[in-house]
């Protein structure tokens, strides 16, 4: 979401100096190439702003009031699936791969007075030798949701949206 909304910035300044090119505000396309490099460089993703009152804490994992962690794995293994083909959840791909995937609880954090496992998604190289981190989901304690979920830098986690509920089709 972030690097679209960057992206977008950038398009609009390099439409805003070609149109300034055109119009002989700026004649020297030496000058246009530095500043076009001078405000890409200048561009710096940065993490989402969390609420601080909905901010997820850790907690240790045996103090979950609802399903397992591994029934939270199960969970995803049922409902998501574990090959990305067409019958796959998540579109991870331009094309469904065909790679198995796997699942593995990193923890457990509480947002909002609700407990969440936090489940790492990973997917495998032919060979199922080599594994590879692909996303995070957050699986609700009572196993009735799964949301899409962030990891950040400091190594916490925030809850993003609804993949999919236990009570609608999603």
């Amino acid at each position: 979401m972030i690097k679209r909304i960057l992206l977008r910035i950038t398009l609009c300044l390099l439409v805003f100096i070609l149109s300034a090119c055109q119009t002989n505000m700026v004649s020297n396309t030496d000058k246009t190439g530095e500043i076009i490099e001078t405000l890409i460089s200048t561009i710096t993703p940065q993490e989402p702003i969390t609420n601080k009152e909905n901010t997820p804490i850790g907690i240790p994992i045996d103090s979950v009031n609802g399903l397992t962690s591994e029934k939270a794995v199960n969970l995803c293994q049922i409902v998501l699936g574990e090959k990305d083909d067409e019958n796959f959840i998540l579109q991870l791909a331009e094309v469904h791969t065909g790679r198995n995937i796997g699942y593995r609880c990193d923890g457990t954090i509480e947002c909002n007075g609700n407990q969440y496992y936090i489940i790492c998604i990973l997917w495998s190289d032919n060979d199922d030798i080599v594994w590879s981190t692909i996303g995070f989901l957050g699986i609700s304690a009572n196993g009735s949701e799964i949301y899409d979920a962030f990891r950040h830098k400091d190594e916490t986690y925030s809850l993003n949206e609804i993949i999919w509920s236990e009570n609608s089709a999603i």
